[in-house]
């Protein structure tokens, strides 16, 4: 399959939804449950001295601190809203 022709499928996956795609298609919070993950993975290990590792590494860098920032203003408001109706 080439690469356009993936490209095109994965479009059409992620603009239809998880609700649409017959379980084929995660949702948006798993893949940045995904990508948080296997960073943490790579920057714990020994693997990390590999030159893609590092790459991986230093690509992931903001996008992970990004998501990071965004599920602990989502718990803070989660809590916030749970302490209200106590």
């Amino acid at each position: 399959m080439s690469g356009e022709v993936r490209l095109k499928k994965l479009e059409k996956l992620l603009l239809d939804g998880p609700a649409q795609s017959n379980g084929q298609c995660l949702s948006v919070e798993t893949l940045l449950d995904i990508l948080v993950c296997l960073y943490d993975e790579c920057n714990n290990s020994p693997l990390r001295r590999e030159k893609n590792i590092l790459e991986f590494l230093d690509w992931a860098l903001e996008k992970n601190a990004a998501v990071q920032r965004e599920s602990r203003s989502k718990l803070f408001l989660l809590t916030c809203r749970n302490m209200n109706r106590v």
